[in-house]
């Protein structure tokens, strides 16, 4: 302070008069006040950092940044004992005497790591001189420390579950952050169980002795002079000669401490490093058991959808697992989740078995040795707290091995070295396609083992993340993320599933209604490092500057119509694109991170993105910026329709795209004839049975139908068509056509006019209508059809019925396509003003196809007046094969799940319409009486079916349960 007095009255700062009120000041303060020294810190704190941005961070560097080590006896004999070292100096002076890392209060994660005897770095609680912001100095430093939670929580945490010594603090117990750490040792601890300890001269006990009347400390002289400390402490650590130390040097921790530590790793990884000790986090709350299954994923996915009747094949109870005493091995690919998975099972077996310590290892990092896995074990333990010598025998553990591979040289030596451990639980991870010579090498050592492979999570499993991360809205958010994770084929990992989840429940908070373009776009930012505050220091690009290297690396694949590229020409073509943009990383260190980040992925020899529909995400970020590239993949659209349609959702404003899609439309031709959809059926005689469903009968169907959701597979298609467009058949070239116009349309809502857009809707409303029919007639659609039909299991009693029943499934299919159709790549909120034009045009000669994908468009969007649009549309309608077998079933399934009933009355009415258009009435009394009929028991039936719903709501909440905490806060990590 008195260094930083001079200098600001060198440099002008400050005069005389200033110097001396602070100097004063600081002769003033005392051993048993330094409130006056923390008012001439403030002074000159203050000062310096107001002169300019270095002023500050020089001072403190020229001051104690310069101060070299002296005799290092004394710091020799600190670095000696084997615990962790805290102090509140700036200097490093005893990292200089050990060559000694250092953390400070404000990285709560490496404070962690020294606290938990985990790292041997210094910890500095009142931060370093080369890091200025972590400099605690002056009153608003103090403020600033006192208000951090992460650093008053480091410091609740060592004290209330250690022993402190203090050495050589002289007046520092009374600054004001030990201060009020002393008071809340006082009250949180009035008959505490531990003792802290000072260290101080004999000359010094009577005074401190009063200091501490209220506080469990102990004195403890070590001599009269300050000369001897070194000495005492040199002697101390020999006393404490004979404890094991960990990998790190510090005193060895208990079991229940490793397994404490083991599972905040696996909370850190799920939410990173919560905010504060208040939260009691376990990761019961975060993460959902491992999916386990008899057999490899897609095997089982293929069993499922066949319903071979196999009772058998369903998932593993992790439970049954863990109790059973065998070896699992544990199958999965990269980036599976595995390792997570391994952990997660040792984590339960350590608290089953109260007292295994959890221990990770990892099998590439084994050593060629006569005992490479026992070596590799001893390190861990070590390092984790493990009281393991060199001839220590090793205890029972919960042991994770995590990527082993039999094909190493030394792997039978580490099988050996399994079989001879302790007994505990040991879980072993290895890569598809290797389990069976894993499982030869342990057999033949006398191993058992249980295989099992890592399932991909099913629908239920993501509706149980969702809650717990969004209770209140988890449905929508599971259903979003389903419907993304299928459409762009992503894999259903925990990691992807919880990714989107963020994204979803943030995007539902801004109130953003983003497309599922947008959505994979920040998923893949996430991936490649957005916000991550652990991005690795030595790789300077933020994530949109590898966004652009890949959108080059994805056009040079398109150009040269390659899915991917030879390692060598895949860094080749980033160092092209480095020297163009005159940035100077290493592309070879950039195509590391990007396959690290799962970004990109080797194949077969060459290097490709990971997923399709990466690949197309950054051909379309790439035309934003090339036109050239642009026109290229408008060349080809049906080849390139995935980049195109991407392009269209991000680049919303192309007037190119929407005349390129308006050819399009243009160029479809259909079949004119009217398929049996749009046939005219006989009147039928009105039933007065009781109509609302069986509830359970409608409860099973649900159920089935999210049982065949969940059988489904998450593989990649090629990124591209494998045929050639000229040799797709021409009924599904024209779908394919109509399906990219329509998400162009949809999506360029920011380009053209409102006439041409109300003129290509036009002819896409008409195209879309007219597809119900264009498939009936087609040979190849019947044809395929009736190889389905063969496959269906004929009833003997009932055959002319299963005919029947054939019959109008081929009629329906088509018409749930054309509506599938309407209500996934066209209908949108921005091209109402256009359709509401086109249903003003509408009169008698007006087709029905037309008609028909007009109330295709309004179901779909749903915006308020919908179904008084839509019965208008359908008023000049008669009794067609569509209007009573689907149009009814659509409009029926719009009012049982309508919640706000502002469309009830409309769509009940378009129901009975319907109904009675198609029934033959004896006079108008029995028209009434059916009509009566229908209106009261169609309420009915909806109420049934709520409370079936409500019910199966209820049953999914108690399965889950929820973080005892608050969701809020979880959610918000």
């Amino acid at each position: 302070m008195r260094d930083g007095i001079d200098h600001l009255v060198k440099i002008g700062v400050k005069d005389d008069r200033w110097k001396q009120a602070v100097v004063g000041m600081i002769d003033a303060a005392s051993d048993d006040d330094s409130s006056f020294l923390l008012q001439a810190a403030t002074q000159v704190g203050d000062a310096l950092k107001a002169t300019d941005g270095l002023g500050y961070r020089n001072w403190l560097k020229g001051t104690v940044g310069s101060l070299q080590k002296g005799e290092e006896e004394l710091g020799n004999a600190i670095l000696g004992l084997p615990a962790p070292i805290l102090t509140t100096n700036y200097d490093t002076l005893i990292e200089q005497c050990g060559q000694r890392g250092s953390s400070s209060w404000n990285d709560a994660k490496s404070m962690q790591r020294v606290l938990a005897h985990r790292s041997s770095d210094v910890g500095h609680l009142h931060g370093i001189w080369n890091d200025p912001d972590s400099v605690i100095f002056t009153s608003a430093d103090y403020r600033k420390l006192l208000d951090s939670p992460a650093a008053q929580s480091i410091q609740s945490a060592f004290a209330s579950s250690k022993s402190i010594v203090y050495i050589g603090v002289g007046g520092g117990l009374s600054d004001p952050n030990f201060s009020r750490f002393l008071e809340w040792q006082r009250e949180t601890f009035p008959n505490p169980g531990l003792s802290h300890y000072r260290l101080c001269l004999k000359s010094e006990v009577e005074m401190l002795t009063r200091f501490h009347a209220t506080d469990n400390m102990v004195l403890v002289t070590y001599g009269d002079e300050h000369h001897e400390l070194a000495p005492f402490l040199t002697t101390l650590a020999s006393e404490l000669s004979d404890i094991v130390p960990s990998g790190s040097g510090m005193v060895a921790v208990g079991g229940a401490e490793i397994r404490e530590l083991f599972e905040q790793s696996l909370i850190e990884e799920v939410i990173g490093r919560p905010e504060g000790a208040e939260l009691e986090l376990s990761i019961e709350n975060l993460a959902l058991e491992p999916v386990l299954l008899p057999i490899p994923h897609a095997q089982y996915v293929s069993q499922k959808s066949l319903k071979s009747g196999n009772d058998d094949l369903k998932r593993i109870d992790p439970e049954a697992d863990l109790a059973a005493g065998e070896v699992i091995l544990l199958v999965g690919d990269e980036k599976s989740g595995l390792s997570f998975a391994a952990r997660w099972l040792a984590l339960k077996a350590s608290n089953v078995a109260d007292g295994l310590p959890p221990i990770y290892t990892n099998f590439t990092q084994c050593k060629k040795s006569l005992r490479p896995l026992e070596d590799l074990i001893r390190r861990e333990g070590r390092m984790a707290g493990l009281h393991l010598g060199k001839k220590t025998q090793i205890p029972a553990v919960a042991l994770v091995i995590d990527d082993f591979s039999p094909y190493v040289a030394f792997s039978e030596l580490a099988v050996r070295d399994l079989s001879s451990l302790a007994r505990g639980f040991t879980v072993m991870t290895c890569r598809q396609g290797t389990e069976e010579a894993v499982q030869s090498q342990l057999e033949a050592a006398g191993i058992r083992c249980r295989v099992r492979y890592l399932g991909r999570l099913e629908r239920g499993d993501i509706e149980k993340m969702a809650q717990m991360a969004a209770p209140m809205t988890f449905g929508a958010i599971a259903e979003q993320v389903w419907g993304l994770l299928c459409s762009e084929h992503l894999p259903r990992t925990p990691f992807n599933v919880a990714q989107l989840i963020y994204i979803y429940q943030r995007n539902g908070e801004l109130g953003g209604n983003a497309s599922s373009t947008s959505i994979l776009e920040e998923f893949v930012a996430l991936l490649l490092g957005r916000g991550d505050p652990h991005e690795d220091a030595r790789f300077n690009l933020d994530h949109e500057q590898k966004m652009t290297l890949l959108e080059r690396l994805a056009e040079g694949f398109v150009i040269d119509d390659e899915l991917g590229a030879v390692e060598s020409a895949t860094v080749a073509a980033l160092s092209s694109a480095l020297e163009d943009l005159g940035w100077p990383e290493s592309p070879i260190d950039i195509l590391t991170n990007f396959l690290e980040r799962q970004i990109l992925i080797r194949r077969n020899g060459f290097v490709v993105f990971a997923r399709g529909s990466f690949l197309h995400l950054f051909a379309a970020k790439r035309a934003q910026k090339s036109m050239n590239f642009r026109d290229h993949l408008l060349d080809r659209p049906l080849y390139y329709a995935s980049a195109i349609s991407d392009y269209a959702a991000i680049q919303r404003h192309d007037p190119v795209l929407l005349e390129r899609a308006e050819r399009w439309v243009d160029s479809i031709r259909w079949e004119e004839s009217a398929g049996a959809a749009f046939a005219e059926l006989e009147l039928m005689t009105p039933s007065f049975e009781e109509i609302p469903p069986d509830a359970e009968e409608l409860g099973d169907a649900v159920g089935a139908e999210l049982a065949m959701d969940d059988a489904s597979n998450d593989d990649d298609p090629p990124a591209f068509p494998v045929a050639k467009e000229e040799d797709v058949p021409p009924l599904w070239r024209a779908l394919q056509t109509l399906e990219l116009a329509s998400r162009v349309v949809r999506d360029a809502d920011q380009a053209g006019e409102v006439v041409q857009k109300q003129r290509v809707l036009d002819s896409l409303l008409n195209k879309w209508g007219a597809t119900s029919s264009a498939m009936e007639g087609d040979q190849d659609y019947r044809k395929l059809f009736q190889e389905i039909s063969s496959l269906q299991e004929k009833p003997v009693d009932s055959a002319d019925l299963h005919t029947d029943a054939m019959r109008s499934m081929q009629t329906l299919l088509p018409a749930v396509f054309a509506f599938a159709g309407v209500s996934e790549f066209l209908a949108s909120r921005r091209l109402l003003i256009p359709l509401e034009r086109i249903i003003a045009d509408f009169d008698s000669d007006t087709s029905v196809e037309k008609r028909v994908s007009a109330v295709y468009f309004l179901v779909a969007v749903a915006e308020p007046g919908w179904a008084e649009k839509a019965r208008t549309v359908l008023s000049g309608v008669g009794n067609l094969w569509v209007m009573r077998n689907w149009i009814l079933m659509l409009l029926l399934y719009k009012y049982m799940e309508n919640s706000s009933g502002a469309e009830d009355d409309t769509i009940l009415r378009m129901c009975v319409d319907i109904v009675a258009r198609g029934t033959k009435y004896k006079d108008d009394a029995e028209r009434r009486r059916h009509n009566a009929l229908l209106l009261r028991q169609l309420p009915q039936a909806r109420e049934l079916e709520r409370k079936r719903q409500r019910a199966q709501i209820a049953i999914k909440r108690d399965q889950v349960a929820l973080p005892k905490p608050t969701a809020s806060a979880i959610a918000g990590a």
